[in-house]
């Protein structure tokens, strides 16, 4: 297996509490093993693979996840955590919708590159058990409806021309869901550069003229 970038710097935690310790090392794993699920497979990937990425034992690992099924579902719901903080920072932060929604676009991309190496298996859930898939697509459905809000209230506010919200919400999430199929963090773009583009294209066709 080729050397991928881990998050192993974030499993020693300094001057942090028990909790935090444990809410990071938790989250370093899970974005690890987000990355060798993404480029081996669920199936080619196994829980030795991911320790050594992070330079612990595997024991240490089921310190904190019970098996690889349960550690391919906190993937895709980290990949959906990211997503609600950058909603939640764009609700803050935002003053217009069209604002708010340019926010949520940039900050997601941002988190799924630089945290998740180009996002986690979010369209690929075959793996996971009836319960976990259950969780996993209410949690898509109310992703994307908040995302259809914010592109409603954009043109109740008149920052965004009148258009169909589901398309935008199918074109913009479509493109941000295929990031873990081609993104690099060692490619000519960057999470930054991913995003303006992406927000370019968006804006030039929806932001009210």
């Amino acid at each position: 297996m080729g050397r991928i970038a881990s998050d192993d710097s974030k499993w020693f935690g300094a001057g942090l509490s028990r909790e935090e310790i444990h809410d990071q090392k938790r989250r370093a794993l899970v974005a690890t093993a987000s990355r060798v699920f993404r480029e081996h497979g669920f199936r080619e990937t196994s829980m030795d693979d991911i320790a050594r990425l992070l330079n612990v034992s595997k024991t240490a690992i089921y310190y904190y996840v019970k098996n690889k099924k349960e550690l391919f579902y906190l993937c895709h719901s980290l990949a959906f955590d990211l997503g609600e903080e950058a909603l939640e920072e764009a609700q803050r932060l935002g003053r217009t919708a069209r604002e708010r929604l340019e926010l949520l676009i940039r900050g997601y991309v941002t988190r799924l590159t630089s945290e998740l190496g180009g996002g986690a298996l979010i369209t690929s859930d075959s793996a996971l058990s009836a319960k976990h898939l259950a969780i996993i697509r209410k949690r898509r459905k109310e992703w994307d409806r908040a995302f259809r809000d914010l592109v409603e209230q954009g043109m109740a506010d008149g920052s965004l021309r009148h258009c169909d919200a589901r398309l935008i919400e199918f074109f913009v999430m479509g493109a941000i869901r295929s990031l873990h199929r081609w993104y690099s963090p060692t490619g000519e773009k960057s999470g930054e550069q991913i995003a303006d583009e992406l927000i370019a294209m968006v804006f030039g066709g929806i932001q009210q003229r």
